[in-house]
């Protein structure tokens, strides 16, 4: 099997065909636009002309690769500049809530100022913006999907609409008024320019479908979780290591396996925190232990949340489980078979109660990872 390391998620195909570039037609810039924002668009229609040459020119060359897809985040050359994403999650968030009086900090975003003329957008509020994707489109321009979380306000009530408000002002009385609708929107626009700096939004930006990954191919290393088993001597070390590791609550290197440091999070977010599931898989060495671990965690507020992490256990010289390694990223295999479960340590050694911390068996049908985390003699966790 191969591994599948966790990554940016390309942006999925949106089924719509590429059209020509077509010769952008001059407009006449209002009296109120400084110079250097003439400036700025002057250099990127130039920028749009010539690649409208090198799209006449590709018509008499081989046909090109598709478009290179690519992703958010930290990749390298293949992914799309953080200035790119920033300046179109400003331009989103802008044009999701400029209204006609207030269009001027919305035209200076776009090459071609936007009409908003009769749009009504009063009361709308964007919670957040967040760009999820985006491909090269070709040098100095840039398409990017946005999610936005929008909240409209309710429609007012009409005429006929007197038996609604009724029951909705009893609602309100008894405390169960309706609440505006929340939505969150995928929204594509393309960018142009150096990202460098000098960059401008194209036209008004589109709404697309959510994207969807397929993962049916993809499962977890490992059983799946279940209850800890009292006395589990693999859950009493992970358990000892959240402690300290979240809480602040005793020594963390009493748990860690030799050659390996790690420091606990800081300030401590948590008053307490219990591995209430886990699930273990035995690698390659009987004396290595692959561990999901499902852990609930208490701020000392009382609020709680649910932690995943993935560790490798090792057994130490005097029999003590001992962590080197935890993440928060669970490995992954692509199995076209992943429907049929393995046979695969749903314990931990000793899980019966026995008290015995002698290595486990080798499974029968190991799904043994090819690669495996950070070894002890690695720094860190």
């Amino acid at each position: 099997m191969d591994i599948v390391q966790r990554g940016p998620v390309a942006a999925v195909d949106d089924g719509i065909d590429e059209v020509d570039e077509v010769e952008p037609t001059p407009y006449v810039l209002r009296p109120v636009r400084p110079w250097a924002l003439w400036a700025t668009r002057a250099a990127v229609w130039g920028a749009i002309g010539v690649g409208c040459v090198g799209a006449v020119v590709g018509l008499v060359r081989p046909a090109p690769t598709p478009d290179r897809e690519v992703a958010t985040g930290d990749g390298g050359d293949e992914v799309v500049p953080a200035t790119v994403t920033n300046y179109a999650e400003l331009a989103v968030e802008t044009w999701l809530t400029a209204t006609e009086a207030d269009s001027d900090r919305l035209d200076e975003l776009f090459v071609e100022p936007l009409d908003l003329a009769g749009l009504g957008v009063e009361g709308r509020v964007v919670d957040r913006v967040t760009a999820v994707g985006g491909s090269l489109l070709q040098e100095g321009y840039w398409k990017v999907t946005v999610a936005a979380d929008v909240t409209d306000p309710l429609p007012e009530s009409t005429e006929g609409d007197e038996a609604d408000a009724a029951d909705a002002a009893d609602a309100a009385d008894d405390g169960e008024a309706p609440e505006p609708e929340r939505a969150r929107w995928y929204v594509e626009i393309g960018i142009v320019g150096d990202a460098g700096g000098g960059l401008l939004a194209v036209d008004a930006p589109a709404l697309m479908p959510a994207r969807s990954v397929d993962t049916s191919d993809l499962r977890l290393v490992g059983p799946e979780l279940e209850a800890v088993v009292e006395d589990d001597p693999v859950a009493a070390t992970l358990q000892g290591f959240f402690a300290a590791f979240l809480t602040g609550n005793g020594d963390l290197s009493r748990y860690l396996a030799d050659g390996v440091r790690g420091a606990p999070v800081s300030p401590a977010p948590f008053a307490a925190a219990t591995v209430e599931r886990m699930a273990v898989e035995s690698l390659d060495d009987e004396d290595r232990l692959l561990v999901r671990a499902e852990v609930r965690a208490t701020t000392p507020g009382g609020a709680e949340q649910l932690l995943g992490y993935e560790l490798e256990a090792r057994l130490s010289s005097s029999g003590r489980w001992e962590i080197s390694h935890a993440a928060g990223a669970p490995t992954l295999v692509r199995d076209p078979d992943a429907g049929e479960p393995d046979t695969t340590v749903s314990s931990a050694p000793g899980g019966d109660g026995t008290g015995d911390t002698s290595p486990p068996s080798t499974p029968t049908t190991p799904s043994t990872p090819t690669t495996t985390p950070a070894t002890a003699d690695e720094p860190g966790l």
